[in-house]
């Protein structure tokens, strides 16, 4: 199942990349779906998004201050961890308002248990990483 977890992570980010919501829905928000958002990483972001309610609120609130609605995620890095995906990629984006550039690392650290899926995000790989028993 742990493989399963891993592409269906691949097959969310892959229809956020594309911006398709209802496809990211489906992919990605299960019934006890939840993201913890990385403490005071992008402002306006709520501390915890739930259901398939929070994951559109989460879809608005990410892409609103990008150019074109858009926010690309490129994976760097994946785990298989067993009921837990690690995560670790690259975000980019331009400002809608200023045009600038940029780029974050950031990190998931997935839980699967049945039908929920919990999803804690960090701004820090390092912290991800040791979040999961893992190093560098």
């Amino acid at each position: 199942m742990s493989q399963e977890n891993v592409e269906r992570y691949r097959r969310g980010i892959d229809a956020w990349n594309r911006g398709a919501l209802d496809e990211w829905l489906e992919n990605t928000v299960t019934p006890g779906w939840e993201l913890v958002p990385a403490a005071g990483a992008f402002l306006g972001l709520a501390q915890v998004y739930r259901g398939r309610e929070g994951a559109l609120e989460l879809w608005n609130d990410l892409r609103a201050p990008w150019e074109d609605q858009g926010l690309h995620i490129d994976i760097e890095r994946i785990e298989d961890l067993g009921e837990t995906v690690l995560a670790l990629f690259t975000m980019r984006a331009r400002g809608k308002r200023s045009g600038a550039d940029t780029a974050l690392t950031w990190a998931h650290v997935i839980t699967l248990r049945g039908d929920d899926q919990h999803i804690r995000s960090y701004a820090d790989w390092r912290e991800a990483l040791e979040a999961v028993g893992l190093r560098e």
